[in-house]
């Protein structure tokens, strides 16, 4: 939990529409790819595990909050954002073309 306060997280459309100068066009653009992938594989999940992440990334909710809201125990919040993040980076791997099996 400390170093959450040292992290300045940014919803990924805010990402999308902030500008980095230091970019060549063709960083902006294979950046761009990967935030259109990056939505894809998100909407390629469950929806219980969206509206996790959502929660949790989104909205800044910790554990505790998101279980209340979800009427779920805590430890079983906290596993289903593993169990969301850990798929979110295999469908991912799988648009980006880098499929990898673990």
């Amino acid at each position: 939990y400390r170093h959450v306060a040292l992290l300045t997280l940014l919803p990924i459309e805010q990402a999308m529409g902030v500008e980095d100068t230091a970019l060549t066009p063709e960083q902006y653009t294979e950046q761009r790819e990967k935030f259109t992938h990056l939505y894809q594989a998100i909407a390629r999940l469950p929806a219980m595990q969206r509206e996790v992440l959502r929660l949790r990334y989104r909205n800044g909710l910790r554990f505790h909050d998101i279980a209340s809201l979800l009427e779920k125990p805590e430890a079983s919040v906290r596993k289903l954002c593993v169990r969301a993040l850990r798929q979110l980076r295999e469908i991912y791997d799988q648009i980006e073309g880098g499929s990898t099996d673990e």
